[in-house]
């Protein structure tokens, strides 16, 4: 059994982050005007920015708030993998549900699974608007991303792929 923890540092920045893009979407719904650069932008505009900034930032500060609790990000064991690296992970994902696992971008992989997670997994509406906003295929698929582990993501996709291929073979 493998295990990944989570970088304390990289969780204590996104909170610094997420608050200050939270004052920001107040800012610019609290005092649109002074945002306005140019007769194509107006108030409702800018407003309507402020509001979606708020609400995005909002929903991940909680999930950040959430994860200081949590220890383990990911763990790999014989027949199965939990995914805890970010709040609206889905947690125990069996190696027979999965189809593929791929590399995404420099710090990703995507883990395509053979079902629905909506049918494998009972998820919170704030799990299900976070999976949905930065996964656009979250129907079938999890993104696992290394931004908040102590890992290379290198690392933690031969790990994967080695466990499964043990899986396989039993």
């Amino acid at each position: 059994m493998i295990s990944f923890r989570y970088n304390k540092k990289r969780i204590g920045f996104g909170l610094v982050f997420f608050i200050l893009f939270n004052i920001i979407g107040i800012w610019f719904i609290v005092e649109p005007e002074i945002f306005i650069r140019n007769f194509l932008m107006k108030e409702e505009h800018i407003k309507l920015i402020g509001i979606l900034l708020f609400f995005y930032s909002l929903f991940m500060l909680c999930s950040f708030i959430l994860l200081l609790n949590k220890k383990e990000a990911f763990i790999i064991s014989d027949n199965y993998l939990i995914d805890n690296s970010r709040y609206e992970s889905i947690g125990k994902i069996y190696f027979n549900e999965i189809h593929d696992v791929k590399r995404v971008k420099k710090y990703s992989l995507k883990i395509v699974l053979k079902e629905s997670i909506f049918k494998i997994k009972k998820l919170n509406i704030l799990q299900k608007i976070l999976l949905m906003v930065n996964n656009w295929n979250s129907k079938n698929s999890i993104i696992v991303s290394s931004a908040l582990m102590n890992c290379e993501i290198d690392v933690l996709e031969a790990s994967i792929s080695s466990y499964m291929d043990k899986y396989k073979h039993r």
